[in-house]
Formats: structure tokens, C-alpha cells, sequence
């Protein structure tokens, strides 16, 4: 009676029956869930598998139904007294059996389900994307803006190069862009960064080392700029301070003396252009500076391809530098991964005592830069709200970029960038639309977020719902989500479920065991045949059964949640374990009648 392998048989019997028909139902029954034919096949294929996971405690239980009483009327004893050895041998055989089957469920519920998940939450956001794209570059075709059309169903093609709609479009598109093209021509250049102007991790000793260089080589703008990072950076009571201070105040002084050396026109020009960039570097005019530096190049190497001015070169990468850290170019979205637009992604942030900010994202693509954490946003709607909800104001980013920046106290927050830049014209730049209010100056370019990239990858994740996020990202999502107005509940009740279920299934099983042997083919009996015709019952007695205590377990999960979550794990705990040691007791306790 107590060897388990007799169970084994019946065991994979239901095994082999439920996973063909897990394929079978899925493969041959309409889907729910809409999905481009090319993500059809794998996704129900992974479909397959989910259901068969969602299945396995049914079909388990449905053995245990089966089996059984067969098992227990055939190699059961005919005599069995309380507390029989034979029943403590029994039980400790299907303790050691279960904990081998938990370990399997729980192992595809918490491990193979959450990838299998995602890749198909993937496949239904790629088709909503693609269907986005598809009507963006409808829209954009219809009022002739061709290029942007272009950008749309170029991104809708990446998801769907197969699509016969897509390419029909794509096709109009390209003979309306031929038909209404202007030819232009104009010379660029792309600058490379020098390692030796990346101020990120200068020191103030390297930093006036470096003007000191600098103006013992008459390249006083280098010189200037140089030391003023120098006086920034040291702290008020470092004697090399006030030497960086000195050597600022000489440095710019040669720099005002040097229009006297020249004599015409053009170079005077040029030396007013150079300086009036400078000095919008200077003051934190990034944008201004950059196209400056940019159109005094352009300029140098228009009347002379070979002419080279390094403090010219210099300067542009470094208001480059200092222009990425503030907005970003617009030729970034070319070449990062489609938005995806799964549902819009809303939280709350509070930003002083009686303010706080609600975001509402449409799309998002994660950038693929190996430098920091970087996501780009699509359609972002910020409203920032004062006393008793008064909206103060609110704006519309066409395209946003959120990176993870490091404050003056030294936390980590993210940098929401609301102004994209054309690498080349000033004319292009795209800043938001105000929907309502004014939008104060400091936030003109960008805004700080208080919070961190694990928190809004976590928010994100929580898009799909409770039951698609993994048990450990459930469990510290739940402890954070009251601070993004989120309500915690739904996410600490899915935690405490998740915990408890492989308890029910043994609770289950333990129940099920009793109800087997109370209900045993009695010894020295032939097995009736006609008893098989009654086993298809089987699944169906074990889905009542789950899904009852289920019931039952959610329900005072989520009752207790809300009426105190501070020892709602003590007392969620506490039922199944003394059921559990009802059900073991009352099982010792089976003899035979």
C-alpha cells in the first residue's frame, strides 16, 4: 500500500492526456488573443504550454481521484486499525512524492510561466504596435506629411516585413515622397568626442592642470573654461582654489585683449562668433552654444574645406556633451527598438509637500546604449498639480527620454527629456505642446523625476497585471507602489497566493486521499469495469475541488489584506497549516470498517 510507484502509471497516463489536449484545445479552437500571422504558430505553441501548467494541480488531482481507490481496495490491508503503521509508512512515502511534484509545479508556475508570459505579452504588443504604426502612417499619408509616414510604416515593416498592407502603403508612400521631393544639399560633420574632454570624471587638480597647459599654450578659451570647472569643483577652503580663480580672471582677460590683434572684417567676425558662444557655454545655454560652434564651423570649412580652428572643435564636442546631458538628438528614435504599446502606463509622483505630478505613457522602447540606462517614450502627457488637485499645468512630449542621472545629493533619479534637437538645424527642434498653464523655465528642457529606473521598470511591468509579474517582483512592487499611487493590495494579495498554492494543492491532495480510502474498492472484490466509464468525472471533480478552496483562499487573502496588512501573512499562513494538520491527523486516524 505504501510504494508510491503504483501511482506512477496513472499518474503519467493523465500527464500524457492532458498535455495533447492542452495542444489540442489551443491549436484547434479560436484564440481569444488577436496576433499577426507570423507570430501565430509560437504563440500558441507557448499558449499550449501555459494552459497545461494552469492544468497540472487538476490533472494531479484528478490521478490522485482516479487511483486511488483502486490502489488503496487492491494492495490496501483488509483489516487497518487507527494510527496503523501501514498508514504512518504511507503517508511518509506521499509527503516525500509530493514535495518531488510541488517542486515541478512550482518550478513551471514561478520559473518557465513568467518567460513564457512575457514572450506572449511581446507578440500582443508587437501586433498592437504594428497596428499603430499602420494607422500613424495612414494618418501622416493623408495629410501629406510623407517623410513621417515613411518613419511609420518603415517601423510597422521591422515587426511585419511580410505584411502585403504594409508594403502596398509603403509602396504609395515612396511614389508620393518622389513626386514632392526637393533636392537639398548641405555638408555635416560628425564629431567624435575626445577622451580627453570627458569632464564627467575630471578632478579639480586635473582640471586646473589642465587650463595651466592650456594657457601656457596661448589657448586661453581652453584655459578659461578649464579653470572655471576647477573653482567649481574645489571646495571653498582648498588654497588651489583661489589659484584656479586667478587663472580664470587671466585667462579671460587674454581673451578680451585678442580683438585688438585683429585687423579685418571676417576675422574680427569670427572672433565675436567664437566668443558669444562661449560665453553661451558658460552660462548653461547648451543648445545655443552647440548650434553657435556648430555654424561657425560649417562656416570655417565652407570658405576653406582644409581650414581647422581646434578651440572651435573643442568646444563643439564639449556643448555637445553638455547638450546630451540636458535633451537628445532626434536621429535617436531611427535607430532604437519600435515602441511598444501595450496599454497606457500611468502613475503618480510627489514632488513637494502639496505637489505632486501624473504621467501617463502610451509607448516605450528601450534605448541600447551600453553607457547608462536609457528609455524612450512616446506620447507622454505631464501634469503637474498643486493644492487640492488644482492642475497648475500640462504638457504633451510627442517623444520623450528618460535616463538615469545622479543628483546633487548623490541618489539616483531619472531625467524625463522633453525637448528633442535636429543634429544639424536649429528649425527642427521638437519641444512640447502645453496643454495647459506655463511651463517654468528650469523645466524647459528636461525634469527631474524622484524616483529610479528598478521603480519605473517595475511600473512597466505592472501594466500586464499582477499575475504575469514574477514573485519577486510582485513582493517589492508591492512594498513601493502607495509612493506611485498604485494601490498595493491587488500586488501583496497576488504575493501571499503565490506562496500559499502549492500548500492548497497538498491540502487538496490530502483530502482527496481521504475521500479515496473512504470510498476504496472493498478487498477481495473484482474491480468492476464499468467503474472506468465514470473516470472522465474525475478532472471534473478535481476542477470543483480546486477552484472551491481557491476561492476560498482568495477570498480571506484578500479579506485580510485590507483589514490589517501589517499581520496579514500570520494569519493568511495559519489557515492552510492547521488544515493541513486536521487533514494529516484525520488521515492516521482512517481504519478499515
Amino acid at each position: 500500500m505504501h510504494k508510491i510507484s503504483r501511482f506512477f502509471s496513472y499518474l503519467f497516463v493523465h500527464f500524457l492526456l492532458g498535455l495533447p489536449a492542452s495542444f489540442a484545445y489551443v491549436f484547434f479552437l479560436p484564440i481569444k488573443e488577436t496576433v499577426l500571422p507570423v507570430f501565430l504558430f509560437s504563440w500558441k505553441i507557448r499558449e499550449s504550454i501555459l494552459l497545461f501548467i494552469f492544468y497540472f494541480p487538476f490533472i494531479y488531482t484528478s490521478a490522485l481521484i482516479f487511483a486511488y481507490p483502486i490502489i488503496f481496495g487492491k494492495f490496501g490491508p483488509a483489516k487497518m486499525e487507527r494510527r496503523s503503521p501501514n498508514m504512518i509508512r504511507f503517508l511518509q512515502h506521499f509527503f516525500i512524492f509530493s514535495l518531488a511534484v510541488l517542486s515541478l509545479y512550482v518550478i513551471l508556475a514561478e520559473a518557465v510561466k513568467p518567460i513564457l508570459m512575457e514572450s506572449q505579452s511581446r507578440s500582443v504588443s508587437q501586433t498592437l504596435t504594428y497596428r499603430e504604426y499602420n494607422k500613424l502612417a495612414k494618418e501622416a499619408y493623408t495629410r501629406n506629411d510623407y517623410n513621417q509616414a515613411g518613419d511609420h510604416i518603415g517601423r510597422a515593416l521591422n515587426i511585419w516585413p511580410q505584411s502585403e498592407e504594409a508594403m502596398k502603403l509603403n509602396e504609395k508612400i515612396k511614389i508620393a515622397k518622389e513626386k514632392n521631393s526637393i533636392d537639398t544639399a548641405g555638408s555635416v560633420l560628425g564629431k567624435t568626442i575626445q577622451t580627453e574632454d570627458n569632464i564627467n570624471n575630471m578632478s579639480a587638480e586635473a582640471a586646473l592642470k589642465r587650463a595651466e597647459r592650456a594657457a601656457l599654450s596661448f589657448d586661453f578659451y581652453t584655459a578659461h573654461y578649464y579653470a572655471k570647472l576647477a573653482v567649481q569643483a574645489f571646495r571653498d577652503e582648498d588654497p588651489l582654489r583661489v589659484d584656479a580663480e586667478n587663472l580664470a580672471v587671466r585667462a579671460w582677460a587674454e581673451v578680451e585683449k585678442g580683438l585688438a590683434s585683429y585687423k579685418d572684417a571676417p576675422s574680427i567676425a569670427l572672433y565675436k562668433s567664437k566668443k558669444a558662444a562661449y560665453e553661451a557655454l558658460q552660462s548653461g545655454d547648451y543648445i545655443r552654444a552647440y548650434y553657435s560652434f556648430l555654424q561657425i564651423d560649417s562656416s570655417m570649412r565652407a570658405s576653406n574645406s582644409d581650414q581647422k580652428d581646434p578651440e572651435v572643435e573643442r568646444f563643439l564636442s564639449l556643448s555637445r556633451l553638455e547638450l546630451e546631458k540636458n535633451v537628445f538628438f532626434t536621429d535617436e528614435l531611427k535607430n532604437i527598438p519600435n515602441f511598444i504599446m501595450r496599454g497606457d502606463i500611468r502613475f503618480t509622483l510627489a514632488e513637494q509637500t502639496y505637489e505632486y505630478s501624473e504621467i501617463k505613457i502610451h509607448g516605450i522602447s528601450h534605448g541600447s546604449s551600453t553607457l547608462r540606462n536609457e528609455i524612450y517614450l512616446m506620447n507622454v502627457v505631464y501634469t503637474r498639480l498643486g493644492v487640492s488637485n488644482a492642475e497648475k499645468w500640462s504638457i504633451m512630449i510627442p517623444y520623450a527620454k528618460l535616463v538615469e542621472v545622479v543628483d546633487n545629493e548623490g541618489k539616483n533619479r531619472l531625467m524625463l527629456q522633453i525637448c528633442s534637437v535636429d543634429r544639424y538645424s536649429e528649425e527642427k527642434n521638437v519641444y512640447p505642446k502645453v496643454l495647459a498653464g506655463e511651463l517654468p523655465r528650469e523645466n524647459l528642457h528636461n525634469i527631474l523625476l524622484p524616483m529610479t529606473m528598478p521603480d519605473f521598470i517595475l511600473i512597466e511591468k505592472s501594466v500586464s497585471g499582477p499575475s504575469t509579474m514574477k514573485i519577486s517582483d510582485l513582493y517589492y512592487f508591492s512594498l513601493i507602489s502607495e509612493k506611485y499611487g498604485l494601490k498595493k493590495e491587488a500586488y501583496l494579495s497576488e504575493v501571499l497566493y503565490r506562496l500559499i498554492e502549492p500548500l492548497l494543492l497538498l491540502i487538496v491532495s490530502l483530502l482527496v486521499l481521504i475521500l479515496a480510502w473512504r470510498f476504496r474498492v472493498l478487498p477481495g472484490r473484482r474491480l468492476n469495469k464499468r467503474l472506468f466509464l465514470f473516470s472522465p468525472l474525475c478532472p471534473f471533480l478535481s476542477y470543483i475541488i480546486m477552484e472551491t478552496f481557491r476561492y476560498i483562499f482568495k477570498l480571506q487573502i484578500a479579506f485580510f489584506v485590507c483589514l490589517t496588512p501589517r499581520y496579514v501573512s500570520l494569519i493568511v499562513f495559519s489557515l492552510p497549516v492547521i488544515s493541513l494538520i486536521f487533514l494529516i491527523i484525520t488521515l492516521l486516524y482512517q481504519r478499515s470498517e
